[in-house]
């Protein structure tokens, strides 16, 4: 079964789909923001969001605006959201202030984002006015008490993912969290060491006797996608 088998269910809008994707430039979206902001109702409570940005060092291109635009959508839906997946997309401040408005019902929450500095709306790539911080996230997180599923891959450094969230997730916001993924990072590479949050608070949590370690199932915090792994079959030099 995929989404396909629920193109004419209202309670789930769909953006990474063959048909959004435009056949003579692989990579630019033909979703406009109208359409987006069309398609969501009230009785819509999953959104899946696939690179809606205006990031100038990509290809991909969403004819709308990557945060007034989904805000709008969000608001459509309201506190009937269970399901919200942000993949490749511009997250701002605002963004995730929406989000906590409406996060009361949310289960899953998956952002992989890039910061308003990073797209073209920003003039000065050092003013960083509207990028999410760690407070932003935290204030999502204790929005979310039905939040079982989270996943955060910060494409932006510095990553948003900070101390003050998981003092939030320490202190019980998200009792019936089962899966924590996180990869928030001050660097994309060399990962070691420099999180967002301090290793060892992030440690001393989840080694804790705390709700969070209570209630967690999986938990991946700050992968590295370099690893190589020392049991990998060595060269065969004969």
């Amino acid at each position: 079964m995929s989404l396909d088998d629920h193109s004419h269910d209202s309670t789930i809008v769909d953006t990474l789909h063959p048909h959004l994707q435009d056949p003579t430039d692989m990579g630019n979206l033909l979703l406009t923001g109208k359409a987006l902001i069309e398609a969501c109702s009230a009785d819509t409570s999953t959104l899946f969001l696939n690179m809606l940005m205006d990031i100038p060092t990509t290809r991909n291109r969403f004819l709308g605006d990557p945060i007034n635009d989904v805000i709008q959508a969000i608001e459509k839906v309201g506190e009937g959201l269970r399901c919200l997946s942000m993949v490749e997309c511009v997250v701002a401040k605002s963004t995730l202030a929406t989000i906590a408005r409406y996060g009361s019902s949310i289960g899953g929450l998956l952002l992989q984002c890039y910061n308003p500095s990073q797209s073209n709306r920003c003039r000065d790539r050092g003013e960083r006015c509207e990028d999410p911080t760690d407070e932003d996230m935290a204030n999502v997180l204790k929005s979310c008490p039905m939040l079982k599923f989270l996943w955060v891959d910060s494409l932006a450094s510095p990553g948003f993912f900070g101390n003050k969230c998981w003092k939030s997730l320490e202190g019980g916001c998200c009792p019936l969290l089962q899966i924590l993924w996180i990869n928030s990072v001050k660097s994309t590479c060399a990962k070691r060491d420099i999180s967002t949050a301090k290793p060892a608070f992030i440690r001393q949590i989840l080694a804790g006797d705390n709700p969070l370690s209570r209630s967690l199932k999986f938990s991946m915090i700050n992968p590295d996608s370099e690893y190589t792994s020392i049991t990998s079959s060595p060269p065969d030099n004969s």
